[in-house]
């Protein structure tokens, strides 16, 4: 998917599970967006450390070697800072507002709606609920 200027929104989905990966990725690359995957949060701090296309991240909380709450609170350090979208099971309150103060935009909890996952994935990769 491109934006107004031309250039083409990538979405890093974060997740354990490959097959979460593969239905949340397919939705989006079927609205046209470019997808890249990462299995836990140290992977997806690399990717958005080294790549300035990611228009937005798509994160799980529960992973191996970092959370992704540990991941939102590693992306706001960072000089450019896609938005986060958490997408999980997760439901305790102290996580949430965790994530929040860290800078997540959003929690959407499993199972979801694809639809809904890549609408909210388009507002925020074109700049909208920063």
């Amino acid at each position: 998917m491109k934006t107004k200027a031309g250039y083409v929104m990538s979405i890093l989905v974060v997740d354990d599970s490959a097959m979460l990966r593969k239905q949340v990725g397919g939705a989006l690359k079927r609205a046209g967006f470019d997808v890249v995957e990462a299995a836990d949060g140290r992977a997806a701090l690399d990717i958005v450390r080294g790549a300035s296309d990611i228009t937005c991240v798509i994160c799980d909380v529960n992973m191996p070697w970092m959370s992704g709450v540990e991941l939102v609170e590693e992306i706001a350090k960072l000089e450019q800072r896609p938005p986060v979208l958490m997408l999980t099971s997760e439901s305790k309150p102290h996580l949430i507002e965790r994530a929040m103060a860290a800078g997540a935009v959003g929690w959407l909890t499993k199972p979801c709606n694809p639809d809904h996952v890549v609408a909210t994935a388009k507002k925020l990769s074109q700049g909208g609920a920063r």
